[in-house]
C-alpha cells in the first residue's frame, strides 16, 4: 500500500464489528510507510522527520489491538482504585483544567529494529518510530491530588479504549511509578500540533511521559487506577522488557526477569543525506536530529571514515518548549562512489550512543550510532535524481523504472512518452533527468547455466582476507542465477548500483524473503559482507 493510499481500517469494539473508519482518517498526504494493516503500525518516511515538528500527517502510528470507536462527547476517563476521591471526567471536563504545552519525543522502544542481526521479531522498524511534536493537555499531578491516592498506591495502572481482538488476547495495560504520573509533565493530552487529539495517535486523550518509551504512553485513556503492584497481564510482566545483564546472540532467558523499559537512551537520527541519496561531488550540509531520556544533549559528532575518526556538528541550543535537537554539519565530498556516513550523541549526563548495538531478543533499544549510506556523483546526475524522486516516483515504483535495460536514446523516448501522459518535466530539467537515467547500469545478457552447489562450491578456495576475486566468486557461486552475471537482475531484482543497508542485505541473505530461500547455513556472516561489499564497490 503506498502512502497516498486511503487506508480503510477495520475495527473491533467489544464483540461488535465495525467494518471500516473513514478513509479520512489516514491524510491524502500522508509521509507514511504502512508496515502492518491490521492493528496498525505506519512508520514516518524520512521527509516527516525532517522539520522540528513531526508533522500529524507524517508521525508514526504503533497499536497493540484494533483502533477503537471512540465518541469525544461521552468519553470518560475515571480514576479510581487506591485513592481517597474516586473521580470521572468527561473530555469538557479536562478541556475546563488549566492547560499546558510543549514540545516531547515519542520514541518506540523497537525503532530501528529492522537492524539489529540475527533479525528480532517483531515489527521491523527502520528509523521513523520516532518523533517529535507538541502535546497540550492537563497535567496529570493536578488531576492525581484531587483524587487524593492513598499511602499504599505505588503506580498508575493504566488502560485504554482498545480491545484485543479475540477475549483470550491480553489487554494492552501499562502500570507507572507514581513518582513519574507526578512529575510536572506528566500529561493527559488532548491537542497534538495544536489542533485536536486525533483518533490515530489516542484521540481524545492520551497520557504523554516526556522522556520515556512510547509503550508508556496509553492511548484513548478510560481508566487510571492507582494500585500497590504493577498489572500482572503480558503486557507489563513479559513484554517490553529488558535483560539485567547482556545475552549471548541467540541465549534464551525469562523476560519477567527483566527491567522494565522506561527512559529513553540518547539518540540520533541522520535526515539530510537520505539512504540511497545521490549527493553532487562538494560540499554538502548533513542535517540531524538528537533526543535523550537522561538529559539534554550536548555533543553529535559525525564521521564518515567508519568510526576512526569524528568531526563535532553545530548543535541548536535547547527549545525552551522541548523536544529533539538539530544538528548539521557541512562536510567534503571530494570524489564520486560510495560514502557511510555516521553520527552519534552525548547527553550531558555522559551517555554516548556506542559504536555497536547489544544484541537483545526483542531488538528493544537499539541507539547505536545512526548511519546512512548515499551515492556521491556528479552535479547534474545529482540534479537529474532529485527530479527522478519529485516526478518519477508520483505514479511509478522505484524498481520499475530502474529495472528498464535502455541507453540514452531509449531514456529520451520514454522521457518523451511520459511528458504526453501528462509527467511536468520541464525543458530545463529534461537533460539532468535523463543524466540519472542514463547512469543506471543496463542489464547484461547471459546464457542461464544450472549446476550444483557442490559441485561449484569445490573451484573457489576463499582465504580470510577476501579479495575481488574472492567476493565476485562468492557472488558467481550464490547469486549469479538469480541476479544476473553483475547483479543487473534477471530472475530476482537488480543489485548493483543499488545502495543496499549492510544490515538490511545481511538480514535478508540470512534469513531468506519472499521467494528467496535462507543462506544462513552454507554461508558464514562474513562472507554474506564479501557478497555485499562486492555489490558496493565503485563503477568498475
Amino acid at each position: 500500500m503506498g502512502k497516498s493510499s486511503k487506508l480503510c481500517l477495520n475495527v473491533l469494539w467489544g464483540l461488535v464489528f465495525v467494518p471500516s473508519l473513514p478513509t479520512a482518517l489516514f491524510a491524502n498526504d500522508a509521509q507514511l510507510t504502512v508496515r502492518s494493516e491490521r492493528p496498525l503500525q505506519a512508520e514516518s518516511e524520512a521527509a516527516a522527520l525532517e522539520p522540528f515538528e513531526t508533522p500529524i500527517s507524517g508521525f508514526f502510528i504503533r497499536n497493540h489491538h484494533d483502533v477503537p470507536v471512540v465518541d469525544p462527547e461521552k468519553h470518560v476517563i475515571r480514576i479510581q482504585g487506591l485513592v481517597e476521591n474516586p473521580i470521572s471526567l468527561t473530555i469538557a471536563d479536562l478541556s475546563a483544567l488549566p492547560q499546558k504545552s510543549f514540545y516531547a519525543v515519542l520514541e518506540c522502544s523497537g525503532n530501528k529494529r529492522s537492524f539489529q542481526l540475527p533479525a528480532a521479531g517483531g515489527i521491523q522498524w527502520e528509523q521513523g518510530a520516532a518523533g517529535n511534536a507538541e502535546w497540550t493537555g492537563v497535567a496529570l499531578r493536578e488531576l492525581l491530588e484531587k483524587a487524593k491516592p492513598q499511602k499504599n498506591a505505588r503506580f498508575i495502572t493504566v488502560r485504554g479504549a482498545d480491545k484485543p481482538a479475540l477475549p483470550s488476547t491480553p489487554e494492552f495495560i501499562r502500570s507507572i511509578p507514581i513518582e513519574k504520573a507526578y512529575e510536572p509533565d506528566s500529561l493527559l493530552a488532548l491537542k497534538m500540533n495544536r489542533e485536536p487529539l486525533p483518533l490515530l495517535h489516542g484521540g481524545p486523550v492520551r497520557l504523554v511521559l516526556p522522556r520515556w518509551y512510547g509503550q508508556n504512553w496509553i492511548k484513548w485513556v478510560t481508566e487510571i487506577n492507582l494500585t500497590a503492584e504493577e498489572d500482572q497481564g503480558f503486557y507489563m510482566k513479559k513484554a517490553y522488557r529488558m535483560p539485567k545483564k547482556q545475552l549471548k546472540v541467540g541465549e534464551e532467558w525469562n523476560s519477567e526477569t527483566g527491567n522494565p523499559i522506561q527512559e529513553l537512551l540518547v539518540q540520533s537520527l541522520i535526515v539530510a543525506p537520505r539512504s540511497e541519496e545521490r549527493v553532487a561531488v562538494g560540499n554538502y550540509e548533513v542535517k540531524g536530529k538528537a533526543f535523550s531520556g537522561f538529559g539534554t544533549v550536548v555533543q553529535v559528532e559525525l564521521s564518515w571514515d567508519q568510526g576512526k575518526t569524528w568531526h563535532p556538528a553545530r548543535l541548536s541550543s535547547v527549545n525552551p518548549k522541548g523536544g529533539w535537537q538539530e544538528f548539521d554539519l557541512v562536510i567534503p565530498v571530494k570524489k564520486k562512489g560510495l560514502f557511510r556516513l555516521l553520527s552519534r550523541a552525548k547527553d550531558s549526563q555522559g551517555n554516548i550512543q556506542p559504536l555497536k548495538h547489544n544484541w537483545n531478543p526483542s531488538g528493544y533499544l537499539r541507539n547505536a550510532v545512526d548511519g546512512v549510506s548515499f551515492m556521491a556523483v556528479e552535479p547534474k546526475i545529482a540534479e537529474g535524481y532529485s527530479i527522478y524522486k519529485n516526478r518519477c516516483l508520483m505514479c511509478h515504483s522505484e524498481g520499475l523504472i530502474l529495472s528498464q535495460p535502455l541507453k540514452e536514446i531509449g531514456w529520451k523516448k520514454l522521457i518523451g512518452k511520459m511528458k504526453s501522459f501528462g509527467a511536468q518535466i520541464t525543458e530545463t530539467e529534461e537533460p539532468f533527468l535523463l543524466a540519472f537515467l542514463n547512469s543506471i547500469k543496463p542489464r547484461a545478457k547471459e546464457v542461464e547455466q544450472r549446476v550444483s552447489y557442490e559441485t561449484e562450491s569445490r573451484k573457489y578456495r576463499i582465504d580470510a582476507n577476501g579479495t575481488t576475486k574472492d567476493t565476485r566468486n562468492l557472488y558467481e557461486l550464490n547469486c549469479r542465477s538469480c541476479h544476473g552475471v553483475n547483479g543487473e537482475g534477471k530472475i530476482g531484482p537488480r543489485l548493483r548500483g543499488r545502495l543496499i543497508p549492510k544490515y538490511q542485505f545481511l538480514t535478508t541473505v540470512s534469513q531468506g524473503k519472499n521467494s528467496m530461500p535462507a543462506f544462513g547455513e552454507q554461508l558464514k556472516q562474513q562472507e554474506i559482507e564479501w557478497i555485499w561489499a562486492f555489490l558496493q564497490r565503485p563503477e568498475d
